[in-house]
């Protein structure tokens, strides 16, 4: 043990957890966020499998789930936990891993760094020994969760952090991801604007630590450029984007500027903000475009914000609006069909 005893780092667990469920009684990931009872919670957060007669005496390995069942990103566990009992039971009838069989343990982090911390030196020090960490949802959190991995010897597979501060294997070496770095986004953006000759470029960023290093990367590379004269960039505007007031004032510059194609390091829930607004200020393809580097959009992005769905139709009669719910107020945007998502995404 580190320099306190056994007793007293038990007490410390004890207080700060109460050494109660990992994952909560009540989950939100509803369609209209009512409450309702979370599935595992009566299982002691641990997915349950139909037992294959051919592992009756396998050893298990114990693998701790962490995500947010609460928070800024909302109830993301509850809506993996169908997937992640799929590949449970997928696993456990098939010939993988003969002699083990896996059990998945849930573990709440709330997406943050202190609750991450939290879960996992919760999750490690009870119940049965955790052979890997899955998880987190958020990039800070994944720091969090292998900072506190090395205490245990614990390796961490991430589903879903793109940080690209989490590529350095010497601050974080018990860390392994499944989705690549942010930093082939923004390659791949500042390549595509060299290949299409984009030259007065605006940069549209969001409050996120991670929005913020892919706008630094972005102008660090249009920086090199002009240092060595390889493209001549002109960087029309740089404004953070953290509420509806930051998008319709980002716009109005944007208008001023001339700004037609846009560097966007936004995730959607301000990215639509933007966009919505910009509709509003009569800023529109073709005669913007938007290049998103960051963020996971879903397709049907406009539909999953959208909460009051009061349709109608525009001045020229050939549109359909929906109505975009953002800090309590109904703002214009595009209609839900496919090809205004596209006016919308291109």
């Amino acid at each position: 043990m580190p320099s306190c005893s056994k007793f007293t780092w038990f007490a410390l667990l004890s207080v700060q957890t109460g050494l109660g469920a990992l994952c909560p009684d009540i989950c939100t990931a509803t369609i209209d966020n009512s409450p309702w009872p979370c599935r595992f919670v009566n299982n002691s957060c641990v997915i349950p499998v139909s037992p294959n007669a051919a592992r009756e005496s396998a050893e298990d390995i114990n693998v701790a789930v962490t995500g947010p069942y609460s928070g800024a990103l909302g109830d993301l566990m509850t809506m993996v936990e169908p997937a992640l009992e799929l590949a449970a039971q997928d696993i456990e009838m098939s010939n993988f891993l003969p002699g083990f069989r896996l059990k998945v343990h849930l573990v709440d982090s709330k997406c943050t760094k202190p609750d991450a911390t939290s879960a996992v030196f919760a999750s490690c020090s009870t119940g049965p020994k955790k052979h890997i960490i899955m998880g987190d949802s958020c990039s800070a959190a994944c720091e969090s969760v292998n900072d506190a991995a090395r205490f245990f010897n614990v390796l961490q597979v991430a589903p879903g952090c793109v940080s690209t501060t989490l590529s350095d294997a010497n601050r974080y070496p018990y860390f392994t991801r499944m989705a690549p770095s942010t930093r082939f986004n923004v390659v791949a953006i500042y390549e595509f604007m060299k290949l299409l000759g984009f030259k007065r470029v605006g940069v549209l960023y969001g409050y996120r630590s991670i929005n913020n290093m892919i706008k630094d990367m972005f102008l660090e590379m249009v920086e090199a450029d002009l240092k060595t004269g390889g493209y001549s960039w002109t960087i029309l505007l740089t404004r953070q984007i953290s509420n509806r007031a930051d998008a319709g004032s980002a716009v109005d510059f944007m208008k001023m500027r001339d700004s037609r194609v846009n560097f966007i390091a936004l995730y959607e829930d301000l990215g639509a903000v933007l966009l919505c607004e910009a509709f509003s200020h009569g800023v529109v393809p073709p005669d913007v475009s938007w290049m998103v580097a960051s963020g996971w959009w879903n397709t049907n992005y406009i539909t999953l914000l959208a909460q009051c769905l009061d349709g109608f139709i525009s001045p020229s009669g050939t549109r359909t609006h929906s109505i975009l719910v953002h800090e309590g107020t109904c703002l214009e945007c595009f209609s839900l069909t496919s090809q205004n998502l596209w006016e919308l995404s291109c």
